[in-house]
């Protein structure tokens, strides 16, 4: 996952040379080919969800099972709710996006969530992860200033960050109860 990450990095930096004066210098030095091949292209496919977690046991180890949008949810004390989640993967980098209300979603009527409240999410590397405990979600963030005694519900998008913005659209649901 770090190799990835610090290819995504790498990418944005030639993006930014290249809109930059000396982007034909950096370009003659020898940028390799397949960041010239890519950077161009367009990028029309929303993210997709991976997992950190893999339990293989054979070698090499098959895919990781996708755990797709929120892992978990669950009611803290101060009328919070606390949100676990593993990785999507995009060539252009993901940006996570929470969206919730109270009583449920309508995915058939509402397929964008326009009625939900929506939150950029800055995820925080959990301390599970951290310790290397196998099955943890790599990601958490709190929500605060919820009603206390009511019922949410919560879902997950991964947006890339294209100029496209493509989204994905899965409907995993997690429903909490406010303390």
């Amino acid at each position: 996952m770090r190799n990835l990450t610090l290819v995504l990095i790498l990418l944005s930096c030639f993006v930014l040379a290249q809109n930059a004066d000396d982007w034909k210098q950096v370009s003659r030095r020898g940028a390799n080919d397949f960041v010239m091949n890519h950077l161009a292209a367009a990028d029309n496919e929303a993210p997709v969800w991976s997992s950190v977690y893999n339990d293989s046991t054979e070698w090499p180890p098959h895919e990781p099972e996708p755990r797709v949008g929120l892992g978990s949810a669950a009611s803290e004390e101060s009328r919070c709710v606390r949100i676990w989640w593993d990785v999507a993967l995009d060539r252009t980098g993901v940006c996570y996006t929470l969206y919730y209300q109270q009583g449920t979603f309508d995915f058939e009527t509402d397929p964008d969530l326009k009625k939900a409240r929506k939150v950029l999410l800055v995820p925080t590397v959990t301390e599970e992860y951290e310790q290397g405990k196998a099955d943890a979600y790599p990601y958490t963030a709190t929500i605060d200033a919820l009603e206390s005694g009511k019922e949410y519900s919560f879902v997950l998008r991964a947006t890339d960050t294209s100029p496209q913005h493509n989204e994905e659209k899965n409907t995993v649901v997690k429903t909490v109860i406010i303390q």
